[in-house]
C-alpha cells in the first residue's frame, strides 16, 4: 500500500478529523482515508454525469438549440394591434 504524508493541514481540519476518528473508533489514518475515498467517489460521481449530460445533447434534434439566432417571422404580430384593427377599422 501506497503512502501518503500530508504538510500544513489547517488545525481546525485536522482537529475535525481527529474528532470522527475518536467518534467512529478508527485511527487518523484510517479516518483520513476513509474521506479522501468519499471524496473521489463524489467526484466520479459528479464526472459521470457531466459526460452522460454531455451524450444527452444533440443539436440537430433539440428544437430549443438554435432559439433567438431567428428572428420571429413577419406574419405574427401582436395581439393588441390586431384587436385595434377590428374595432376601429372595420366599421
Amino acid at each position: 500500500m501506497a503512502t501518503l504524508n500530508l504538510n500544513h493541514i489547517p488545525d481546525d481540519m485536522m482537529s475535525q478529523i481527529q474528532q470522527l476518528a475518536q467518534q467512529n473508533n478508527q485511527s487518523v489514518d484510517a479516518q483520513a482515508v476513509f474521506l479522501l475515498k468519499q471524496a473521489l467517489q463524489a467526484q466520479n460521481i459528479i464526472l459521470n454525469s457531466q459526460k452522460e449530460n454531455e451524450k444527452n445533447i444533440d443539436p440537430e434534434n433539440d428544437p430549443i438549440w438554435d432559439l433567438g439566432k431567428h428572428p420571429v417571422e413577419d406574419t405574427i404580430t401582436d395581439a393588441s394591434v390586431n384587436l385595434d384593427d377590428y374595432l376601429y377599422h372595420s366599421l
